[in-house]
C-alpha cells in the first residue's frame, strides 16, 4: 500500500474504530436494566451463580425453560470475570455486535474493497435497530453473530481452494450449532434455508465439498448435549421446548405476540434509518459484487424477513440477522457513488442527512414553541431529553448540514470521517436519553430506595405485577412471593412456568399463590412481610387481606409495605 493510500485511510478507519467503541462499549453499563426482557434475562444468569446450577435456568429461583441456557452462561460467565452489574449483562451483546462488525468488514473487503468495508461497518453500526441490540440483555445479537458467522464460513468456503474449503463449512456447520443452543431451531434454520435456495439456484459448491453428513454430526455434536442434559433434569422439557415454544410459536396466536402483516416493514423503515433512504443505490446502477454474490446478500436479507413475517407471533430482533446482509449491499453502493465523477449521482448522498435533520429541527422547534407537540408532550420530552443547550443543538443541526454538503464536494475520505463525527455526536445524545428512560422503565431506583428497609429475614412479595429487575437489584438470595390471578397463559412472562407448574429450588415451598392464599399467610407469615404494590392497588391488597398494610415507602408509584 503506497504512503498516500495508507495517509488516507488512518483518519477514516481511526473514525470509524472510535464510532464503534461509542455505539457498542461507551456507558455500556450506565442504563438501568429495561423491564421486562433485560431485568429478566440479568437475574436468570445471576441465580445460576446463586444456586450453582449451570443446567437448568431459573427465574426466581423456579425452573426458567423458556429459552435456552447457553446465552445465560455467557452473562453468568461475565459476572464472574467482571462482578454482577449492567455491563457485564450486556457484555455478551456487545462483543457479539463486535463480531458481527469483523465479519461485514472482512466480507466487504474482500468482496469489494476497503472503502466498501469500511462504509459497510459504518452502516451496520449506525442503524438504529443493530445499536440497541447490541446493548441489551437479550438473545438476538447473540444468535445474528452466529448466524452471520455460518454465512461467513459458507461464503469463505466457496472462495477457498479445495482442500482448505472443508474447514471453512465445518465451521459454518458449527456456527449453526452454536445459534441453535442460543435460540433453539431458527439458528440453524434461517441459514439453512438462505443457503438452500442459493444451491437450488447455482447449484455450487458440490455438496460433496460441504461435507453436509459429517456437518450435520458437527452440529447435533455441539447443540444437543445441552438440550438431553436439561430433559434429563427437566422431563418434558423437549416437548416443549421444541413443540410449544418454537412450532406453536411460529404457527399460532398462543403466545400473544401477534403484529399485523405489514408490521416488519415498519421496523426495517425505523431500524435501518437513515439507510433506509439508500437501499435503492444497490439495484440502480453497475455493481462491483457479481450477480451470485449480490443474490446471496439479497438472500440472507429477504430470508428472515419473509420467514417470520409469516410467523404468528412477531417481534423486532427477530428480523436482525438481515442487518448485516443489507449494510453489505448499501456500503459498497455507497462506495461506488463517491468513485463516480458524476455530481448528480452523489446527490442521493445528501438524502440520509436531510432524514435526520427534519426530526432534529422539529424537536428543537418544539421544545421552544411548545404548541408544536400535542399536549403534553412537550413537558414528557423535557422530562427524558436533558435541559436544552441551544448551543448543541444549533451546532448539532449545522454538522448536518455540513455532512450533507460534504456528501455532494467532498473527497471520500473527508466525507467518511464527517459521518463518523456526525453519527458519534448523535448517539453520544441519544445514549443519554436512553439512560434517563431507563430509569423509568426500571427497578433499579425503587430497590436503592428499599434496601435500607428490609432485614434478612424478611420474605419478599410482589402482588400483581412483577417487577422483573427488582430481584437483581436487591440481590436476593431466596424466592418472591409472586400474588397473581390464577390460570393466566403466562407467569411473570414465562410461559413454561404457567404450563409446566415446576417446582421452586431451595426447598421454598410455593412461590406463585393466589391472592386467597396470600390473605391467609398475611397474618399468619413465616416472617415479617415486605410487599411490593402499585400504589393504584393499595386498597385492593388491603381488601384482599383483611387489614390496612403499614407504609413503609412510596417511590414511582409503587408502594413498599409490611404486614407489621
Amino acid at each position: 500500500m503506497a504512503p498516500a493510500e495508507i495517509k488516507n485511510r488512518f483518519a477514516p478507519i481511526a473514525a470509524l474504530a472510535v464510532l464503534c467503541w461509542i455505539v457498542l462499549f461507551h456507558n455500556l453499563g450506565g442504563p438501568a436494566l429495561i423491564e421486562p426482557d433485560e431485568g429478566r434475562n440479568a437475574e436468570v444468569a445471576r441465580e445460576i451463580l446463586v444456586l450453582g446450577d449451570w443446567v437448568t435456568p431459573h427465574y426466581d429461583f423456579i425452573p426458567y425453560l423458556d429459552k435456552p441456557m447457553p446465552f445465560f452462561w455467557l452473562a453468568a460467565g461475565a459476572y464472574k470475570l467482571f462482578g454482577i452489574s449492567e455491563f457485564s449483562a450486556r457484555l455478551p451483546a456487545a462483543l457479539a455486535a463486535l463480531g458481527c462488525l469483523l465479519l461485514v468488514y472482512d466480507l466487504g473487503r474482500r468482496r469489494a474493497g476497503p472503502w466498501a468495508a469500511l462504509w459497510s461497518v459504518l452502516v451496520l453500526a449506525t442503524c438504529p435497530m443493530f445499536m440497541a441490540f447490541s446493548r441489551a440483555v437479550i438473545f438476538d445479537m447473540p444468535l445474528a453473530f452466529f448466524i452471520t458467522l455460518a454465512l461467513w464460513a459458507f461464503i469463505r468456503g466457496g472462495t477457498a481452494e479445495a482442500n482448505a474449503a472443508w474447514k471453512f463449512y465445518m465451521l459454518m456447520y458449527a456456527a449453526a450449532g452454536a445459534a441453535v443452543m442460543v435460540k433453539g431451531p431458527v439458528g440453524a434454520g434461517v441459514p439453512g434455508l438462505i443457503i438452500g435456495i442459493y444451491w437450488l439456484v447455482y447449484r455450487r459448491p458440490p455438496l460433496r465439498a460441504m461435507k453436509p453428513f459429517y456437518g450435520a454430526v458437527l452440529l447435533l455434536l455441539i447443540a444437543a448435549p445441552w438440550y438431553l442434559w436439561a430433559d434429563a433434569r427437566n422431563p418434558g422439557y423437549m416437548r416443549y421446548f421444541f413443540v410449544e415454544e418454537n412450532f406453536l410459536r411460529y404457527l399460532t396466536p398462543h403466545f400473544n405476540r401477534v403484529k399485523p402483516w405489514h408490521f416488519y416493514f415498519e421496523v426495517l423503515a425505523v431500524g435501518f434509518l437513515p439507510w433506509i433512504a439508500l437501499l435503492h443505490l444497490p439495484f440502480m446502477r453497475a455493481s462491483a459484487q457479481k450477480t451470485a454474490d449480490k443474490l446471496l446478500l439479497v438472500l440472507w436479507a429477504a430470508v428472515p424477513f419473509i420467514f417470520f413475517s409469516f410467523s404468528a407471533a412477531k417481534q423486532p430482533g427477530y428480523i436482525l440477522p438481515m442487518f448485516p446482509a443489507l449494510a453489505l449491499l448499501v456500503g459498497p453502493a455507497i462506495a461506488g457513488v463517491l468513485e463516480a465523477t458524476s455530481q448528480r449521482m452523489r446527490r442521493a448522498l445528501a438524502v440520509p442527512w436531510l432524514v435526520f435533520l427534519v426530526p432534529v429541527t422539529y424537536l428543537s422547534l418544539a421544545l421552544l414553541i411548545p404548541g408544536l407537540l400535542p399536549p403534553g408532550a412537550t413537558a414528557a420530552a423535557l422530562t427524558f431529553i436533558p435541559q436544552p443547550s441551544w448551543l448543541f443543538i444549533t451546532v448539532f443541526i449545522l454538522l448536518l448540514l455540513f455532512v450533507a454538503g460534504a456528501s455532494l464536494w467532498a473527497s471520500p475520505p473527508t466525507y467518511f470521517v464527517a459521518s463518523c463525527v456526525a453519527l458519534s455526536a448523535l448517539h453520544l445524545f441519544a445514549s443519554g436519553v436512553f439512560d434517563r428512560i431507563s430509569n423509568s422503565r426500571s427497578s433499579r431506583e425503587l430497590a436503592a430506595k428499599a434496601l435500607p428497609l428490609i432485614r434478612p429475614d424478611d420474605q419478599l412479595a410482589v402482588y400483581s405485577n412483577y417487577m422483573s429487575s427488582l430481584p437483581f437489584y436487591l440481590s436476593v438470595e431466596r424466592p418472591f412471593w409472586v400474588i397473581a390471578s390464577e390460570g393466566g397463559t403466562d407467569i411473570m412472562g414465562s410461559f413454561y412456568m404457567a404450563a409446566k407448574n415446576p417446582r421452586p429450588a431451595l426447598g421454598s415451598g410455593d412461590v406463585i399463590m393466589s391472592f386467597d392464599k396470600f390473605a391467609e399467610l398475611w397474618h399468619h407469615p413465616p416472617a415479617r412481610l415486605i410487599v411490593f404494590v402499585e400504589e393504584k392497588k393499595l386498597s385492593r391488597l388491603a381488601a384482599d387481606v383483611g387489614a390496612v398494610p403499614k407504609p413503609l415507602l412510596t417511590f414511582g408509584g409503587v408502594a413498599i409495605v409490611t404486614n407489621q
